[in-house]
């Protein structure tokens, strides 16, 4: 979390949108820093990223956002 609050503070985008290897061997593509912070339960790092304007309707390449993957992980709490 520190360290995504660094890369922020030194200029980096709070929508920057990557690919992602998940545990399970799938990959994603167009994962935003909110979609791994929603999909990691980090409550206080998706709180700050919002905070600095982070998109809530952004899509992965499966078009799932981070309020979807939130849900789907079981953080209803991250969800309201």
């Amino acid at each position: 979390e520190e360290a995504v609050l660094e890369w922020l503070e030194g200029g980096g985008r709070v929508d920057e949108r990557f690919e992602c290897d998940f545990g399970d061997g799938s990959r994603e593509s167009g994962i935003s820093l909110l979609m791994v912070a929603m999909i990691n339960g980090h409550e206080g790092l998706a709180e700050a990223l919002l905070q600095r304007g982070a998109d809530v309707s952004l899509q992965d390449s499966s078009s799932i956002t981070a309020l979807v993957l939130a849900a789907a992980y079981g953080f209803e709490k991250l969800v309201e």
